[in-house]
């Protein structure tokens, strides 16, 4: 638990410290959490101002795996609870200490309680595959 809450501490200040202090806020961020298949990983998904008709989004996690090759984890709009649409994916080299940053795309028309969730590849390379991170739960 104490490594979790070092891990979460050090991935918001990495957040703030490579935002220059005065530039622009995320219109929306989603803080994510591991699944049973990466219980350690944790992570934001912060979404900007729409540009040309896409919301640019950048994602930071820590504790995932490095996967095979040619296999990618997947982020997912999720909406009404499913895997919507697909917002880019990414890889992961090294180890699954290192905080890994990446700017995606949703092309989509964003509503009310979208959310998002990061895959790994199902059996055979099937999507959306499985659920490596979720929202965090809102705490008050």
């Amino acid at each position: 638990a104490a490594t979790l809450a070092v891990v979460g501490v050090f991935l918001a200040g990495y957040a703030v410290a490579n935002r220059g202090g005065s530039g622009p806020t995320p219109v929306l961020s989603q803080a994510l959490k591991g699944t049973a298949l990466a219980p350690q990983a944790q992570g934001t998904l912060e979404v900007w101002d729409l540009r040309d008709g896409n919301w640019p989004m950048t994602l930071s996690v820590v504790g995932l795996k490095q996967l095979a090759p040619h296999r990618y984890y997947e982020v997912y709009l999720l909406r009404h609870g499913k895997p919507w649409g697909s917002c880019g994916t990414f890889r992961v080299e090294g180890p699954s200490t290192g905080v890994v940053t990446v700017t995606l795309t949703a092309p989509y028309t964003l509503k009310k309680g979208d959310s998002w969730v990061v895959t790994e590849p199902g059996a055979g390379g099937t999507e959306p595959g499985k659920t490596v991170l979720r929202p965090a739960p809102v705490t008050a």
